[in-house]
């Protein structure tokens, strides 16, 4: 199926008619949502993301397929399309994003799952970004010592 200049403007409308623009200039999408929050609608027999679709067709010049489309830090709602709230971009950058706006899933989780309280004194953060338990870090680092995986793995 060839599709032209007039599918895409068809398309571009459709979304723009499927808004509702707040305060703070998002736009808000009152079609249909998943249950991850995110607006969702078909373009040339595929499933979209709403966001993805709205920086595909608004700005082309900066999609790239391979990237995510992430939401700006000023923007917090997933059902926002506004593509001036949108920048391409990879998930590790998503994700510390969603970690320094308080976002992240697991900012809620007060305790690691061995149940040691994240403190100041108790959390690493490690390359990625992601909290991690010092007193886990510490266990794991004995048990492979204690096991012998430690020694088995420097004489390689």
């Amino acid at each position: 199926m060839i599709y032209d200049i007039a599918y895409e403007e068809r398309t571009k409308k459709r979304l723009l008619s499927s808004r509702f623009i707040t305060t703070n200039g998002c736009w808000l999408w009152t079609g249909s949502v998943l249950k991850t929050g995110y607006g969702t609608m078909s373009f040339k027999n595929e499933d979209w993301r709403v966001h993805r679709l709205s920086f595909a067709l608004f700005r082309p010049s900066e999609f790239q397929k391979n990237l995510n489309v992430n939401h700006k830090k000023e923007c917090s709602s997933r059902r926002c399309f506004n593509p001036e709230h949108l920048y391409s971009g990879t998930q590790l950058e998503n994700v510390k994003d969603c970690v320094e706006e308080g976002h992240h899933f697991n900012d809620s989780k007060v305790s690691c799952p061995r149940n040691h309280l994240y403190t100041e004194e108790n959390t690493y953060i490690n390359v990625r970004g992601a909290r991690e338990c010092k007193i886990c870090r510490a266990l794991a680092g004995s048990f492979r010592y204690l096991t012998g995986k430690y020694a088995a793995r420097s004489k390689h």
